[in-house]
């Protein structure tokens, strides 16, 4: 084993310990709750008369009580954990106030302006924001504040009484309700500062949220815009469904915006894009964003959870139905993004309010589009896979190539003759990559279809939906949605990392959000996809020479979309294909060490750095998904 591969295999081992750690205390503190209600029954119930049927029912209620708190659903286990994370990652006073002596030398310390428009919050809730940003650790800051015609009592006055206590806050009070980015640009017209920020009025930001966005312009000076991971703040004062999100991900921000709060971005360049447009009300921090994305790349995520929305029924965090039109508004910040990049495409909703689909123009005529699938024998696989391509592809061009790895049984021979396919031969011991470099190099079209033999069409326009995606610049390859036969899910994307070197994404959790799952169901840029239903562009696959023959079973599609990223080509995800796979029928579930091996010891720096585009707080834990420390 190298220093490297020694180095991750020990990483591993600590986000496991982390995990085990962090799941005891949750249980912990759950225990503690179910005793606190526990000492309470027995006091009731001692209180009564021995023997009496009030004592005796007393009894029975408290047994209950103990079997339905030891119980907790899973939103409760989750709010627990989660809790018990958070507390884990929040600095205590003592760092704080290492942290405000550290940022007065900073050499890179510019004056933030935190812009926040107001209209009728309760002025308790806007009292907690504005002292969050004056709580803040990092203290060369402004806060910026546009009132915009509220009507609702005290707010005025916790305002004004605000200004006056503080030098920091600007105040401008509008007589008349002109909207949110009107009233943002006016508190925008107040700011000095070179970077701005955007807090909602009835927000909380953690008190080293501006440090840390000022740690990473002291890294990076070059840095224009900053975002963080966020939660939801609930009514009982819980913290919940956290959002981790990835890296700077320009396909996702398309689909849905994942950005949201808190951004910070130099303001020079809010200003070039002539700030908030009122015409999109409602998505106006996604139009603003997606005009931002156009004029610079210098994006950085902190991966840290430092910004709570609150609850309340004018929020989208509360239900989504609160803002229908906010999403109508989304969809035409898309669309306007859209035709300034002249690309030829529809807007429909997505998957869920907030999340749209993009339908691009496929070229016309429709390019002729190659399904390969390799085999050897198994009739019984190859049979219905075909059957169902022919039966419900209603794509106008496309050919399928059977690589044929050795068959012998009768029956896959009289199944071949019988189909309307080509039959490439590709002899010798089993080897993926080898077999579909085989099927590449006879194949004279750009799109090519990697499908597994053990899959099944369900959607008739699977193949326009990758196309639509394939074909656009930059792009080599396009995964989709597999699904196993009884409907749960096996892929959705692939993330490095993850306390694996490599691990299929799927989101499963009825009744639960789990952090980030929302970005599972839109159309995103990923490292890797499977190559079990996958389109790719012939000439990427050339550029980057092919599929490396020495994974000849597992990872095979890793290490092929790694290099296609390294060559500048974009991998993509889309939510809107799904293939049914019976993963492993047709080869057994072969995952040979040596592949494993071969994987981290070429691409050890890329795993232990993390996946760009997935959350380094997420690892992959003995059910699924779970919350990981990463580093402090």
């Amino acid at each position: 084993m190298s220093e490297l591969e020694d180095l991750y295999a020990h990483q591993a081992e600590l986000a496991i310990e982390n995990a085990r750690l962090q799941l005891a205390l949750g249980r912990y503190q759950a225990n503690r709750a179910v005793g606190l209600v526990m000492e309470a029954t027995d006091r009731v119930r001692n209180a009564l008369p021995f023997g009496s049927r009030r004592r005796r029912w007393a009894g029975r209620l408290r047994r209950a009580a103990r079997f339905v708190l030891r119980r907790p659903s899973p939103e409760q286990r989750f709010a627990s954990f989660y809790a018990a994370w958070l507390a884990g990652r929040r600095p205590g006073e003592q760092e704080l106030e290492l942290q405000r002596k550290r940022s007065s030398t900073f050499k890179v310390r510019p004056l933030v302006s935190i812009c926040m428009p107001v209209h009728d919050p309760d002025p308790a809730a806007l009292a907690e924001a504005v002292g969050s940003v004056q709580r803040q650790s990092y203290e060369h800051w402004e806060l910026c504040i546009c009132d915009d015609a509220s009507s609702r009592p005290g707010v005025r006055r916790t305002l004004e009484d605000l200004a006056h206590s503080d030098p920091r806050i600007k105040l401008e009070v509008s007589e008349e309700n002109g909207g949110i980015s009107r009233a943002t640009n006016a508190a925008l017209n107040l700011a000095g500062g070179e970077y701005v920020a955007f807090l909602d009025d009835d927000d909380v930001l953690e008190p080293h949220t501006l440090f840390l966005y000022a740690q990473e312009l002291e890294r990076s000076p070059d840095t224009d815009l900053v975002y963080c991971d966020e939660d939801v703040l609930v009514a009982a004062g819980q913290r919940l469904y956290p959002l981790l999100k990835p890296g700077w991900s320009p396909e996702t921000l398309l689909g849905m915006n994942y950005v949201t709060h808190f951004v910070m971005v130099r303001r020079s360049l809010v200003e070039e894009v002539g700030g908030l447009r009122p015409e999109r009300d409602g998505a106006q921090d996604h139009d603003l964003l997606l005009r931002l994305s156009e004029r610079t790349a210098a994006i950085v995520h902190i991966p840290e959870v430092l910004y709570s929305w609150r609850q309340s029924a004018r929020s989208t965090s509360l239900a989504s139905s609160a803002k229908p039109w906010a999403y109508e508004a989304g969809i035409e910040a898309v669309k306007d993004a859209l035709d300034r990049r002249s690309l030829p495409a529809a807007v429909e909703p997505g998957s869920f309010p907030g999340a749209y689909r993009v339908r691009y123009a496929i070229p016309q005529p429709s390019p002729r589009v190659e399904i390969v699938i390799p085999t050897r024998d198994r009739a019984d696989l190859l049979g219905p896979c075909l059957e169902s391509i022919t039966s419900l592809t209603d794509y106008p061009d496309y050919a399928i190539t059977v690589l044929d790895n050795d068959s012998t049984e009768p029956a896959t021979a009289e199944l071949l003759e019988g189909s309307p396919v080509r039959v490439v031969a590709a002899p010798g011991p089993f080897n993926y990559s080898a077999i579909m470099n085989r099927g590449f190099a006879d194949s004279d079209v750009e799109f090519v279809v990697t499908l597994n033999n053990d899959t099944r069409i369900v959607d008739p326009q699977w193949i326009a939906g990758l196309v639509e995606l394939g074909a656009q610049p930059g792009v080599g390859a396009v995964g989709c949605r597999l699904q196993f036969g009884d409907g749960r899910l096996q892929h959705e994307g692939i993330a490095l990392g993850c306390a694996v070197p490599a691990a299929n994404l799927a989101f499963e959790a009825p009744g639960i959000r789990l952090p980030g799952m929302g970005l599972m169901r839109a159309t995103r840029d990923v490292s890797a996809v499977t190559g079990a239903c996958c389109l790719i562009r012939r000439s990427a696959w050339r550029a980057v020479g092919g599929f490396d023959e020495d994974f000849a079973v597992a990872y095979n599609d890793v290490d092929f979309c790694i290099r296609l990223r390294r060559a500048g080509y974009r991998v993509l995800y889309t939510p809107y294909v799904t293939v049914v796979h019976d993963e492993s029928q047709s080869r057994g579930a072969l995952h040979p060490a040596a592949d494993e091996v071969r994987l981290l010891r070429r691409w050890a720096p890329e795993i232990v750095d993390g996946d760009p585009f997935f959350s380094p707080r997420l690892t992959i834990g003995p059910y699924g998904l779970i919350l990981d420390s990463g580093e402090g």
